[in-house]
């Protein structure tokens, strides 16, 4: 996946403006780009830390075993952008990062629902593979995602780095459902 935390935080905080279409419209996908991602978290966060509300954050990725053709991965990636708003809350955001790679921002989502949502969906994405991809060659495509639900007062950058945390564990350790990065409880000082 191709999170740029660092380089976006500096291009908002110095007024960032996209330069052209595909800064806002993921080629590959066809759902709304990085930089529209990151607009919608700020928005969202900032929503989540005023009310007090709970805000999931899950990070999507195909990870390709085998040989598959560009063309196969590049009709993959457009049918999950395509199949993947239906499979949402009208109140929550998709975003295509890249080929085979999803952001979706889910308001008002606490830890359990953000793990059952995770969980569904890529069980759509695994079926959706065989339909669309039903006379490839052999390979697969295994959707992997990780977490993170948001805690009042912590950075963009901390809750983003804490679902690739969870997207890197499940790719490394081929776990295929939804990884959760916890929040590190507090040391005891008494």
């Amino acid at each position: 996946m191709t999170i740029r935390i660092d380089e976006r935080e500096r291009s908002r905080s110095a007024g960032g403006v996209p330069t052209s279409l595909r800064d806002l419209l993921d080629p590959a996908t066809g759902l709304p780009g990085e930089t529209m991602f990151y607009e919608c978290l700020a928005s969202e966060l900032d929503r989540a830390s005023r009310y007090g509300e709970s805000l999931g954050v899950l990070l999507i990725e195909g990870d390709v075993r085998g040989q598959l053709p560009d063309d196969d991965l590049d009709t993959l990636s457009a049918a999950w952008g395509q199949a993947l708003p239906g499979l949402l809350r009208r109140m929550d955001h998709a975003f295509g990062l890249g080929r085979l790679a999803m952001g979706v921002i889910l308001p008002h989502c606490p830890e359990q629902g953000l793990c059952a949502r995770g969980d569904a969906l890529m069980a759509h994405f695994v079926n959706l593979r065989s339909l669309v991809l039903a006379d490839s060659p052999a390979g697969q495509v295994i959707p992997r995602a990780g977490a993170a639900v948001y805690q009042r007062g912590e950075s963009m950058a901390f809750l983003l780095e804490q679902a690739m945390a969870g997207l890197t564990t499940a790719q490394t350790q081929d776990i295929r459902k939804v990884m959760l990065q916890r929040h590190p409880l507090p040391e005891d000082t008494s």
